[in-house]
């Protein structure tokens, strides 16, 4: 059923059903093909949507349609003939002179308007004749207009920027582990921007050159004059740039000054737009924008399915498998986002093809700032790839030309932009971020007054299910000033819920990382009524981190579930029963928690209990593994006492027998190996000798206090030193 249901969504999706659709509906058989019921998987996407309205997302949305509008007032007024009236003044006079201004305009409109098919109808019937008036062959003005359509995406406040900035952010991890931050994104594309024009300008000057192109007389009256009209507009895109780099202004303050700042100028000023056109303005705009929006809200569901399947941690092992430089990745990426630029627009290249590839660029430790500069250079290119890019089937339209001899015309272009990607894509420092931005003095005193709401107003503390009990003092141990923000929204949310169970419910669930709890990884152990115990921990498989299973026995003995190959397969159904006793404590009452837990645990035993008593080696038979899951409470409250104090230990503290674990007689290693006590005598070295003999105290120290995490480190840190 599931297979024919993909064969239908893969139809669908090849004969132009809306790309939002597909999505949607993928998300939605995925959740039907993984483990868990249809509630439980559909119900972690829609959470995600709904954060990215509520969260740091939602205010970089609210600067798109704001931009988006911007550019489309510039594309309805007379913007372009003012703009290449004055760059023709100032730079006519150099071998290729109005080639250079037409591929700046080209910028400069593209910056505003996001997508280049715009830039071409605007400013093609503008610069098509006065190219080939000034003794241009057609087919390099063609080639030109057509090429240079797409250049200003790297220049804020270009929508591309914005949307690569907003998806690369769903996923958690990466955004916590680079720190990134999508208004600091928006300048690191400012370097790569200016390579991309200078390597266009060289052959613009080139083929002046060849061609024997005349150049104007340079008139300084003439500059001064188209100077002064076009100034009010020519320096908005450095005020932008300037502001946002700086930290002068938000993204939002920009887009609402932007906004403001160009319906006075060409509606007061320069007159070019009347009241009633500001309709179809915003028609037109509102368009894009919805298909932006409902393509990356659709994105967002689509993105939690594929992290939750694990679709990325797959891509990373079967690449580091057969990919074993960094360079060779990036040239075969760069590869595929040029077929990704040639079959979709922009947008929908950012949302299907960028969660596939994050984590790993991550794995060959590619800078996010730096990935995103590759990605939209490449699709860049993309709008001009043969045989089906964009660009090539606008300019045909446009100027009545066979697809043909517009992609012909566009090779010399097409050349220069691959050069300008292969400097940007090795020299990794021409990609400059700008530094965080200092929380300024109003953020300051926002907080100060929501703290003093708090006091008084919300909720003392928040119960999350599966991790502990939060406190509002927890929210001043965030670090970041927008996390510390969303933690206290979060008691705000649960108070505004009342007495209503399944809002509170719904509220601390979205609110689940703002309160330090990640509840994909908060349950640590599950004891079982046998006594042995399951944990989940990470290990090093081939090149990437793998999550699997480990059952300790009644001795303190651990080791991984695994088949005598060592295949850790039958670990995933001890992964789905952490998740499964996760949910389980989201039911109404504890009696409803212990009952769904007790069936889950059952359900797991069925099928697993041979592998845990093959493993753990000192099981008295089936019958003394059924049961549910037991928890003793006073470690669990030790556990969450832990968890406040320190504001990051998100486990649960669930089951754990007390007294000293006995030491085991050996060790496996995370490389595969197994050491015992006796193996310590070999070393030649008294240094590797008593590290080794430590190395059986501290775990066994970790066994006496429950504590798994504490035992992988150990043993990882062991390995990392000494290798064996």
């Amino acid at each position: 059923m599931i297979t024919l249901l993909i064969i239908g969504l893969i139809i669908l999706f090849f004969s132009g059903a809306p790309l939002f659709a597909v999505m949607l509906a993928a998300t939605a058989i995925g959740a039907l093909a993984l483990p868990r019921d249809m509630t439980a998987e559909f119900g972690g996407p829609l959470l995600t949507t709904y954060g990215m309205g509520t969260k740091d997302e939602g205010i970089v949305f609210a600067t798109i349609p704001l931009f988006i509008y911007s550019g489309y007032m510039m594309a309805a007024a007379k913007t372009a003939d003012r703009l290449v009236r004055f760059s023709n003044a100032m730079l006519g006079w150099m071998p290729g002179g109005l080639a250079i201004v037409t591929i700046f305009a080209c910028a400069v409109f593209t910056i505003f308007t996001g997508a280049s098919g715009v830039t071409i109808v605007a400013l093609g019937a503008l610069v098509m004749p006065a190219l080939i008036k000034q003794n241009y062959p057609e087919k390099f003005a063609l080639g030109l207009v057509t090429g240079t359509g797409s250049v200003g995406l790297l220049f804020p406040p270009a929508i591309p920027l914005f949307v690569f900035g907003t998806v690369y952010g769903l996923n958690n991890d990466l955004k916590k582990k680079w720190d990134w931050d999508t208004e600091r994104f928006l300048g690191a594309g400012l370097i790569p921007g200016l390579v991309l024009i200078g390597c266009l300008s060289v052959v613009a000057i080139a083929a002046a050159i060849y061609y024997k192109v005349p150049r104007q007389k340079f008139s300084f009256r003439e500059l001064v004059r188209s100077g002064v009209v076009a100034l009010p507009e020519l320096i908005l895109p450095f005020a932008i740039i300037i502001a946002l780099v700086s930290g002068l202004a938000s993204v939002p303050q920009v887009a609402g000054l932007t906004v403001v700042y160009l319906m006075i100028l060409e509606m007061g000023v320069y007159r070019d737009i009347k009241p009633k056109t500001l309709w179809n303005i915003g028609t037109e705009s509102l368009a894009l924008v919805g298909t932006i929006f409902l393509v990356i809200y659709a994105s967002s569901a689509f993105t939690n399915l594929l992290i939750t399947a694990e679709i990325p941690q797959d891509l990373v092992k079967w690449t580091t498998a057969h990919v074993d430089s960094k360079i060779v990745f990036l040239l075969m990426l760069n590869l595929l986002l040029l077929a990704g630029g040639m079959m979709m627009d922009i947008f929908s290249a950012i949302i299907i093809v960028l969660p596939l590839v994050a984590g790993v660029a991550d794995h060959y430790d590619v800078n996010p700032y730096h990935l995103g500069v590759i990605f939209l250079l490449n699709l860049e290119i993309g709008y001009l790839t043969p045989p089906v890019g964009l660009n090539l089937f606008i300019a045909s339209f446009k100027f009545q030309k066979p697809v043909v001899e517009v992609t012909r015309a566009t090779l010399p272009f097409i050349g220069a932009m691959l050069v300008a990607l292969m400097l940007v894509t090795y020299i990794p420092a021409l990609t400059w971020v700008p530094p965080p931005k200092r929380d300024s003095g109003v953020a300051t005193l926002v907080a100060l007054s929501s703290e003093a709401y708090l006091r008084t107003r919300t909720v003392g503390e928040i119960d999350v299910p599966g991790c502990r009990k939060v406190t509002k003092d927890f929210c001043a141990t965030w670090d970041n000033m927008t996390d510390e923000a969303n933690c206290y929204q979060a008691f705000i949310d649960v108070t505004a819920c009342g007495e209503d169970t399944s809002c509170i419910k719904a509220a601390t669930n979205s609110h689940s990382e703002d309160l330090g709890c990640d509840s994909g990884a908060s349950l640590k152990e599950i004891v079982l009524p046998s006594g042995h115990k399951l944990r989940k921990l990470k290990i090093d498989e081939k090149g990437a981190e793998v999550e699997i299973c480990e059952v300790c026995g009644k001795d303190g003995a651990c080791a991984p579930i695994a088949d005598d190959e060592g295949d850790h397969t039958n670990s995933e159904g001890c992964i789905e029963l952490f998740g499964d006793i996760i949910d389980c404590t989201a039911k109404d009452s504890e009696a409803k928690v212990k009952e769904c837990q007790d069936e889950k645990t059952e359900e797991f035993l069925e099928v697993y209990a041979e592998d845990i008593l093959g493993v753990a080696g000192d099981g008295d038979g089936d019958d003394e593994l059924d049961g549910g899951v037991e928890e003793n409470e006073d470690q669990q409250d030790a556990g969450a006492e832990a968890g406040d104090q320190q504001g990051v230990d998100t486990g649960s503290g669930t089951g754990s027998g007390s007294g000293a674990a006995a030491p085991a007689d050996e060790l496996k290693l995370p490389n595969g190996k197994t050491i015992k006590p006796a193996d310590c005598a070999k070393f030649e070295e008294d240094y590797d000798q008593e590290a080794c003999a430590q190395l059986f105290t501290s775990v066994a120290d970790c066994r006496k206090k429950a504590d798994a995490t504490c035992e992988t480190e150990a043993l990882a840190t062991y390995v990392e030193d000494f290798g064996e």
